[in-house]
């Protein structure tokens, strides 16, 4: 509090030794002060500079690690961060960002949680409940970080209000976005535009080489990167009601999937395009066809990141709008098979198996299913991209559902495979699988452990013995 707070600053040095004039209530310290012996000399206190730097990010990490306990404190340290906007260097202006998102998080915990929870255990919809602390809060916390996008002059800051409103947006929910959600899209389309405050040493570089070197420059990765997750948890956050937001972000992203540009700006954008589809239903639909020559070329690139991203993004499609990918089935399957290899990545084949998990479940008709499904198992669980177990899973409880004879004959590869999966899963602190369908998967092997007694005994035996331990005391 103290370093936060601290009346030190930059210093004018007056002539003929009169007092130092402070400039404003800024932190830094001087480590060449006889450098320069210009009686006007601008002397920057560099030590102090770091502790207020340092401050801010340990007020941030404790609210962040105290939660809802933090909450006594909440009042006097949003007032002590909130000193510190606009504040001259950048180092302190990112850890503003970061420390607003983790006390608003605070309020959360203590006072929105409780009563989700309590709504949740009545049977309501808790979604949309908002104490009026923490709704306060959020209207002072995403004034100053939508602000921050549209009008900070440093990338690293704008990323990192980016990234705040992204670990904001899945906790709060669609109604608590709901009025900002015009504005934070409005920031997002100037980012991704090019327009903003920060980037104005780029329009000044792409202005002097001309529009012809614009499809080979890399994107600022550390900040278009912020921007490409924010819309991505956007969407997550808002579901189908994101369709009419991304209508409006698309068309300043496709540039970066000219095929002209570095792998760098094709691999986001593409990845963009399928997590925001991944949550858009058949809202995804308009995307499909100007999207379908890009994922063609993209499953054959040389860059194993554009390739995996291209090919998650072709099951995407397939799992949300399958009337429209039916009929291109075969050629999509034509362009994902050489990624099945043993010579691919292991993170890029792990994702052409979760596009096989996909197409069988939303388009099982127009594929065929039991010999995708053999490959699916074969390759089952998987290892280079852990999150893709989901798909697969997700997959195998539906056929198991609709059409158990697909599965039948490989009850024990998929009993294993699954244990693995929860098993692993379980001790993670960042889960990939739904609850939906962890439940789903444990209560398959509660059942085939009674329909199949004999044979499923054989196949927990082989199992290791801490899956079969963990299993045991799941399905009982």
């Amino acid at each position: 509090n103290a370093s936060i707070d601290s009346e030190d600053g930059l210093s004018l040095m007056p002539e003929h030794g009169a007092a130092a004039q402070p400039f404003g209530n800024l932190c830094v310290d001087s480590d060449d002060e006889d450098e320069d012996n210009d009686p006007r000399a601008l002397h920057v206190r560099t030590a102090w500079l770091d502790e207020k730097a340092s401050a801010v990010h340990c007020m941030g990490a404790l609210a962040e690690g105290m939660k809802g306990d933090f909450a006594p404190h909440l009042e006097a340290a949003v007032a002590c961060v909130n000193k510190l906007k606009g504040y001259f260097h950048e180092d302190v202006r990112q850890g503003v960002q970061a420390a607003l998102q983790k006390l608003l998080m605070v309020s959360f915990e203590a006072h929105t949680a409780p009563l989700r929870a309590q709504a949740a255990a009545a049977g309501q919809d808790a979604s949309a409940i908002l104490h009026p602390t923490t709704a306060l809060l959020l209207d002072e916390v995403m004034e100053e970080l939508i602000g921050t996008m549209q009008h900070d002059d440093d990338k690293e800051t704008v990323a990192q209000a980016c990234e705040a409103i992204a670990l904001l947006s899945k906790p709060l929910g669609a109604q608590a976005l709901s009025k900002v959600m015009v504005r934070i899209v409005e920031a997002l389309k100037m980012l991704l535009e090019g327009g903003a405050p920060c980037q104005a040493e780029d329009e000044e570089a792409d202005e002097e080489g001309g529009e012809e070197d614009d499809d080979e420059e890399d994107h600022d990765q550390v900040l278009i990167d912020a921007v490409a997750d924010l819309v991505g948890c956007l969407a997550e956050a808002t579901k189908e009601a994101f369709a009419p937001h991304f209508e409006i972000l698309f068309p300043p992203l496709k540039k970066f999937l000219r095929p002209k540009r570095q792998a760098s700006d094709r691999l986001m954008a593409i990845g963009a395009v399928a997590e925001v589809c991944s949550h858009l239903s058949e809202a995804c639909v308009p995307y499909i066809q100007p999207m379908l020559p890009i994922l063609s070329q993209g499953l054959g690139d040389k860059s194993s990141s554009v390739r995996r991203n291209s090919v998650f993004c072709c099951g995407v499609f397939a799992l949300a709008a399958p009337s429209h990918i039916g009929p291109m089935a075969a050629q999509m399957l034509q362009g994902i098979q050489p990624l099945l290899s043993e010579d691919e990545e292991e993170e890029v084949r792990d994702n052409a198996v979760g596009c096989l998990a996909r197409m069988v479940q939303g388009i099982p008709s127009a594929v065929p299913a039991a010999d995708l499904l053999a490959i699916i198992v074969d390759n089952f669980p998987l290892q280079g991209d852990e999150a893709e177990n989901e798909a697969v899973s997700s997959c195998i409880l539906a056929c198991y559902a609709n059409s158990p004879a697909l599965v039948n004959p490989h009850l024990g590869k998929v009993t294993a495979g699954l244990a693995e999966v929860l098993f692993e899963e379980s001790g993670k602190d960042n889960k990939y699988l739904k609850d939906g369908t962890r439940d789903g998967m444990l209560a398959m092997i509660h059942h085939l452990s009674r329909e199949y007694a004999a044979e499923m005994a054989q196949v927990f035996a082989q199992l290791p013995e801490n899956h079969r331990a963990w299993l045991a005391t799941k399905i009982q």
